[in-house]
């Protein structure tokens, strides 16, 4: 989660903008509660997450990657990625 808020940042805020069908600011919020609220986890809401909304995001992260990581590796190494 933290790697697309700096891609967010690294594409002018056009990244997550892009893929709408994704709740961001939910998935957001759990990576906060697992990261810093881990005593309040509920085993039942990371299960259904993991079952329900996971392949989704893994979907869409994969797809955005295809889209973004070409371009900001020429952008980022430009000497080797020269044509």
């Amino acid at each position: 989660m933290q790697s697309s808020q700096n891609l967010d940042k690294i594409t002018d805020q056009n990244f997550l903008s892009h893929y709408p069908d994704v709740d961001w600011k939910k998935a957001k919020g759990m990576r906060d509660i697992i990261t810093h609220h881990y005593a309040d986890i509920d085993a039942e809401t990371i299960f259904f997450t993991y079952k329900r909304k996971m392949p989704q995001l893994f979907s869409t992260m994969d797809f955005a990657g295809d889209v973004y990581v070409k371009p900001l590796e020429e952008i980022l190494d430009p000497v080797n990625n020269s044509v």
